[in-house]
């Protein structure tokens, strides 16, 4: 039997996501992972690699590693991206040099993701509510949130975002064909 139109209707509205990252496994357990890396520009390649993409998402959401309310990944401190390299060659078994460069363009990348989502998913829907401070999302440490939260709210930002927001509406569509 088909399901009611009140159950079609609630079904449009579930929104499906991709759940937790899972790493590597053995991330600091001191079993160090084997990850191949092509020669030409050091991108990690084989069953590896999406897991390697995932850590490094995992270690740059820590808001206690790479706090959330620093403006831009070029004002990160040099020992805190020192410090996830440290990491990451701790882990894996081989790791060439010239990874590194693309590992910290990964975690930059990872990082300003998160930064949008958390704008997206945490301040946005409730931007206009005066106790937005202390609507701390569980995963965000409290006073990063309360900065941001500030941040967000200067008119600066406020006449920043509205001028992006023009300039993507008169980018117009992308080019996609050969």
């Amino acid at each position: 039997m088909p399901p009611s139109i009140p159950e079609q209707a609630n079904r449009q509205f579930i929104k499906a996501t991709k759940g937790q990252s899972k790493g590597i496994p053995e991330w600091n357990t001191n079993v160090k992972v084997h990850v191949q890396f092509n020669g030409v520009n050091f991108q990690p390649v084989g069953e590896r690699a999406c897991q390697l993409k995932s850590q490094l998402g995992q270690i740059v959401r820590n808001g206690h590693r790479v706090p959330l309310n620093i403006i831009d990944w070029k004002k990160v401190g040099d020992d805190v991206k020192e410090g996830i390299w440290e990491e990451v060659k701790k882990n894996l078994v081989e790791v060439p040099e010239g990874y590194k460069a693309v590992c910290l363009e990964n975690c930059n990348l990872l990082w300003k993701e998160h930064k949008s989502e958390t704008k997206a998913f945490h301040y946005m829907p409730h931007k206009d509510d005066p106790e937005i401070s202390s609507r701390n999302p569980p995963h965000i440490v409290a006073d990063q949130w309360y900065e941001l939260v500030a941040y967000l709210n200067s008119e600066d930002v406020k006449v920043q975002a509205q001028r992006n927001s023009i300039n993507r509406e008169n980018r117009g569509p992308c080019h996609k064909t050969g």
